[in-house]
């Protein structure tokens, strides 16, 4: 049995926000971006063609809204998710401290003061995976980090085994 008390930080919090999104999600938004992107320089490469075939003088306002549009959907999209998520968490901060967490054969136990309690027997999760920072527990669209900081070294290979003997791994 394990009984841990722990405030997630913020970066545990981005931590298993993402991974959840990696897992969700998996390639697509990644290979989505760079469709876009392709598409956008496409675009663009074919204004700067018709500018050098036929002798036009050069025009920046065709080449420059198309890789505007690139830039943002390879380097923008992931900022503005990281902020989302940043900013999520500010909402969620009072549901994130404090928690007391029991561990053991059946399930576990959760009690965040002036929250809430609960219980959640290990049938009820669909499975799990592991960052740098947290364990983190799926059940459909709803993830449970655990953050390895509140753990001993040895709590942490007691968790691994826990949630990988009652819990299949995510793929």
């Amino acid at each position: 049995m394990i009984n841990i008390t722990y405030s997630l930080t913020e970066a545990e919090y981005l931590e298993a926000q993402s991974l959840y999104v990696h897992k969700k999600s998996g390639k697509t938004p990644f290979i989505l971006r760079c469709i876009v992107a392709l598409g956008a320089v496409l675009v663009s490469s074919r204004a700067l063609l018709a500018t050098l075939q036929y002798g036009d003088p050069f025009d920046w306002s065709r080449i420059t809204p198309p890789l505007i549009v690139a830039a943002f959907f390879i380097f923008g999209l992931p900022s503005l998710q990281r902020w989302g998520f940043r900013k999520r968490y500010k909402v969620e901060v009072n549901n994130l401290t404090h928690v007391s967490l029991k561990l053991d054969e059946s399930g576990w136990e959760v009690d965040v003061p002036g929250v809430g309690r609960g219980s959640l027997e290990w049938s009820g999760l669909s499975d799990w995976m592991e960052g740098k920072l947290v364990f983190m527990a799926i059940s459909g669209y709803t993830f449970r980090p655990i953050p390895k900081s509140a753990l001993t070294p040895p709590q942490v290979d007691e968790v691994r085994e826990l949630l990988a003997r009652k819990i299949k791994p995510a793929k």
